[in-house]
Order: C-alpha cells, then structure tokens, then sequence
C-alpha cells in the first residue's frame, strides 16, 4: 500500500487527478475504504491475520482513518480534474494557462498524500 501511495507523487506534481483516481480506486489502496481491510468484520480480520480480537480492532481502526485520508484525497483529485470535450476545447484551456502563466498550487494535495503515507505506516506498525 505504501509503494502505491508513494507512486501518487510525481502523479499529484504533474496535476494528473485521473491518475490519482485511479490509484485511489484501485487495489490495494481500495481496501482502506471497506471494512476491515475489506473482510468484513473485526473477527475476519482477526482470523485471517491471525490477531486477537483486541489487535485487530485496533488495526481496523487504523486502515478506516488511513481510508478518510485516502478519501480526502480521491475527493480533492475529483474536484479538480479536467474533462476535455474535444481537441479544440483542450488546446483553448491549455493556451489560456501558458498566456496567464499559470501554476497550480499544489500545498493540499500533497499535505493529504503525506496524511495517506503516515497512516498506511501506522497501519504496518500495528501489524509488525
């Protein structure tokens, strides 16, 4: 998980938002947003890791606060995508940005990708 979220970098310094989602979308990262690291239940995930009860709940608890941080970015990537109806219309905007000199500013989204990588590295702690 942390290699994916490492791998966001260079896609949130280019402004590449569709790449982002589809990161954020995808596996492993997707796991964060369901439930016990996707198995359901505090006890599956106990189960299957072979945890107590009390281990995996704390490390439930940790994949669903790195899955808000996760979701707090896939929604800042959603928000400030770009969708291009046709050639023309994309070499309008990109024209107006070169004139007007435009540069993004990238503070947020990489505030909330370091957010993403911190938790996904307290989530490993847990589990080591």
């Amino acid at each position: 998980m942390l290699a994916e979220a490492e791998a966001m970098a260079p896609l949130v310094d280019k402004e590449n938002w569709d790449g982002v989602l589809a990161k954020t979308r995808g596996a492993p990262l997707t796991l964060l947003k369901s439930a016990a690291l996707g198995l359901g239940s505090v006890s599956a995930l106990a189960r299957t890791v072979s945890l107590s009860l009390a281990k995996a709940a704390e490390v439930s608890e940790a994949a669903a606060e790195a899955g808000v941080a996760l979701q707090q970015l896939e929604d800042y990537a959603f928000s400030n995508r770009v969708v291009f109806f046709n050639m023309v219309d994309k070499n309008q905007v990109q024209q107006l940005s070169e004139e007007t000199n435009y540069k993004a500013e990238l503070d947020e989204p990489r505030e909330l990708l370091a957010d993403v990588k911190q938790q996904i590295q307290a989530l490993a702690a847990l589990l080591e």
